[in-house]
């Protein structure tokens, strides 16, 4: 009778061997690095889409202590660090993914315009080098770039080239007419220039390209609050409301 039993023992000890094996490699999967820190990463854009910033966070810091050099997952701390105004960690994330990432323009122009705050606070150059550097490679990747031509513009105002940065908006402009940030940098420009006429004619026209456009009735009505027309900004700010 044992001796009958023992071979079906053995067969039944080899298939729960072969069950262990395949659920091991079942579980190694699901541990794999390069899967692990995948499902972090898209785990951490979820959460961006849903405005889960502290979410975010955790899930692209699980991403960064798998892999340092993963770009994805630095980019994601940046725009995470950025919503929660961690603008240290923010400036540093955008740093690393520059520098892991050469393709990605939007790391540069977050950077660039992060060395442009930091110009306003305290005058050193290096930070208008660091912006106009960072612009230079956007533009260099791609000339049309709308958001790359406004940065070199800030640049050059910043650097006492008015009519190039006013070229360079303008250019900005006419690479994309219904895009109401470009109208509002254009605005802006003309703000700093002290070309109020200009900068009101410029915002108007933002909104008369798209109505529905929360930000162009801000910008219009923080025109006419610093302008002492009380009435003609509540109503824009009214209308920013209705939209947004």
């Amino acid at each position: 009778m044992n001796r009958q039993e023992c071979p079906r023992a053995r067969s039944v000890r080899a298939l729960l061997l072969v069950l262990i094996a395949i659920f091991a490699a079942s579980a190694a999967s699901c541990t794999n690095p390069e899967t692990a820190k995948a499902n972090h990463v898209s785990r951490g854009e979820a959460y961006l889409k849903e405005r889960k910033w502290q979410e975010a966070v955790l899930e692209f810091r699980n991403a960064t202590q798998i892999d340092d050099k993963l770009a994805a997952a630095h980019w994601g701390l940046a725009q995470a660090y950025e919503q929660l105004g961690r603008g240290v960690e923010a400036f540093e994330a955008l740093q690393k993914t520059v520098q892991l990432d050469p393709a990605n323009s939007g790391a540069r122009l977050k950077l660039a315009n992060a060395y442009i705050i930091a110009y306003d606070r305290n005058k050193n150059q290096e930070f208008i080098a660091q912006a106009e550097r960072l612009a230079s490679e956007i533009l260099a990747q791609d000339e049309k770039n709308v958001d790359g031509q406004i940065l070199m513009a800030n640049v050059l105002h910043l650097k006492g080239d008015g009519a190039g940065a006013l070229a360079k908006l303008k250019y900005a402009i006419s690479l994309d007419p219904g895009r109401v940030e470009s109208h509002i940098g254009l605005a802006k420009f003309f703000i700093q220039t002290n070309r109020p006429a200009d900068a009101e004619a410029t915002l108007k026209q933002a909104v008369a390209i798209n109505d529905r456009a929360s930000l162009a009735h801000i910008e219009l009505g923080r025109f006419f609050a610093q302008t002492k027309r009380g009435d003609e900004a509540e109503a824009h700010f009214r209308r920013a409301a209705e939209v947004d």
